[in-house]
């Protein structure tokens, strides 16, 4: 009886906390483009710009001056493309950043990973949002589910509701158009 009652409550909790951080995601946007890695590489992570820059810089060429579609390709194109690889929402231990510019990426947190930036959010709570922080916090906050233990759903909800607070009023304006 007392394990079923957790678990309602957890997953009523849970699902509040997703609606809040959605309300927090839509006043500060923020689409996250792909992560790109080289396949000769050891494990950076970038942007499609700085991955094509990376790859130039492994063929000895300058800066490309075209980027042409995939359909549009030669043979010597094709081999330059074919280092690079792309993924969307790829599982991560962190945060993915582009190594060159520091944009924020498109990305999945493990577990591991979701306590972690969990951490780092409630230690560093931001002083302001932006797209990017609300994204990052979105990630952390995906992890919890009916059977995610007290500590991480009670934490999420310090962290969601804390950029909850900060948020009012860019979503009082959004509510108000």
């Amino acid at each position: 009886m007392g394990d079923t009652r957790h678990t309602q409550r957890a997953e009523l909790v849970a699902h509040r906390l997703r609606e809040r951080m959605w309300e927090i995601c839509e006043a500060f946007p923020y689409d996250a483009p792909n992560c790109y890695w080289l396949e000769s590489d050891c494990g950076d992570s970038y942007c499609r710009e700085h991955a094509i820059e990376a790859r130039a810089e492994e063929f000895g060429f300058g800066p490309l001056l075209r980027d042409p579609d995939w359909y549009r390709r030669n043979e010597m194109d094709d081999a330059f493309f074919e280092g690079i690889s792309a993924g969307r929402d790829g599982e991560s231990d962190n945060c993915e950043t582009c190594s060159t510019c520091g944009k924020t990426l498109s990305y999945v947190l493990t577990d591991y990973g979701a306590r972690s930036e969990l951490d780092h959010f409630l230690e560093h709570p931001p002083a302001v949002l932006s797209g990017e922080i609300s994204y990052e916090m979105n990630r952390a906050s995906l992890n919890i589910w009916s059977g995610s233990t007290r500590r991480q759903l009670l934490d999420t909800a310090r962290m969601v509701n804390a950029a909850w607070r900060i948020s009012a009023p860019a979503r009082a304006r959004i509510e108000g158009e």
